[in-house]
């Protein structure tokens, strides 16, 4: 059964602190979910916007899964950092979803599609959610 694994969190220990330390961002060691498609080229697609907006249901709509990214309707949000998931999707498969008359690309093609769901914006200061966007 397909699953997300954390890729992206806060180190925020101290939510009432302002310093730099409280707000670095940890990287989490993902290799498990890129060892099965190593040699082939990827698609990621992911999803930013306002907190409890729906983004973890949507992208299990887009993965055809029910329960890859966990969703609630409570008011505190699930999605902590930003998750990956283990799912590969080949392109020609994805883009055939919606409309299996519309494929343009070749059912050949080796070309894989995943999945990043983020935490919504808004929550915290507009600095944590410029770095959780591009955390460089």
């Amino acid at each position: 059964m397909p699953q997300s694994y954390k890729w992206i969190s806060s180190n925020d220990n101290n939510s009432n602190s302002s310093s730099d330390q409280s707000k670095k961002l940890v990287v989490h060691d993902v290799r498990q979910v890129f060892t099965q498609i190593s040699n082939q080229q990827i698609n990621l697609i992911s999803i930013f916007g306002r907190a409890r907006q729906g983004k973890s249901f949507l992208m299990n709509c887009l993965a055809g899964e029910k329960e890859i990214f966990r969703i609630s309707n409570e008011k505190e949000s699930c999605t902590q950092g930003i998750d990956i998931s283990d799912k590969w999707i080949n392109l020609s498969v994805f883009e055939s979803i919606d409309n299996p008359a519309n494929q343009r690309i070749a059912k050949s093609s080796n070309i894989k599609v995943g999945f990043i769901d983020a935490e919504g914006q808004g929550d915290k200061d507009v600095s944590y959610d410029a770095n959780l966007v591009c955390p460089i």
